[in-house]
């Protein structure tokens, strides 16, 4: 597996909220090659010189209504009827087929609530790196995965619950953030 540094998580996640052109010369400048085919403004996927692939699940924008269908699934557990946690199986599914292993998933908020509920579907084994993902009191209790990684900025309501989860591996990091910050991507 793949180990991404912090900054280097910070900016592919930034990168998801960017419109193509945008992310597309971010993640080239890291060195990896945009996927023209596959990406949408939801979804940006690349991969690195050896051929791996990765998914950047765009976050909640609340001026779209898609969004907040999105997150009001989130705390209902109605996931698996929304269509853009359908779409980023799909997604992923087609980036595992064309690039020949499990892309490594990526998201912030929302997005990283779909990179992990996508991961952690059967069968599936993502590497996960995911900024403040939302989860409901059905995720209570339960493990996180190892190749999880999850990166949460204390005070975060999305993902205050995160504290209740089980985490033996110590892939929950905690972050304090300061006053309008914390719905920023701070990871380091």
């Amino acid at each position: 597996m793949n180990t991404f540094n912090e900054t280097e998580v910070k900016q592919i996640l930034q990168s998801s909220y960017m419109n193509q052109n945008e992310a597309r010369q971010r993640l080239e400048g890291m060195g990896y090659s945009y996927d023209n085919e596959l990406s949408t403004n939801e979804n940006k996927v690349f991969h690195d010189a050896s051929g791996r692939a990765s998914i950047v699940y765009r976050g909640t924008r609340p001026h779209i209504i898609k969004d907040l269908l999105s997150d009001w699934n989130i705390i209902k557990h109605t996931e698996g009827r929304n269509k853009r946690f359908q779409d980023a199986h799909e997604l992923e599914k087609k980036v595992h087929q064309k690039y020949g292993k499990a892309p490594v998933l990526f998201g912030d908020s929302l997005g990283g609530t779909l990179a992990m509920r996508v991961g952690q579907a059967k069968g599936n084994r993502n590497e996960v790196y995911a900024h403040n993902p939302a989860i409901n009191l059905n995720d209570m209790g339960k493990t996180v995965r190892a190749g999880t990684h999850i990166f949460r900025n204390v005070g975060d309501p999305v993902s205050i619950l995160y504290g209740l989860l089980r985490d033996p591996h110590g892939n929950i990091k905690h972050k304090k953030v300061k006053g309008a910050r914390k719905h920023r991507i701070v990871i380091n």
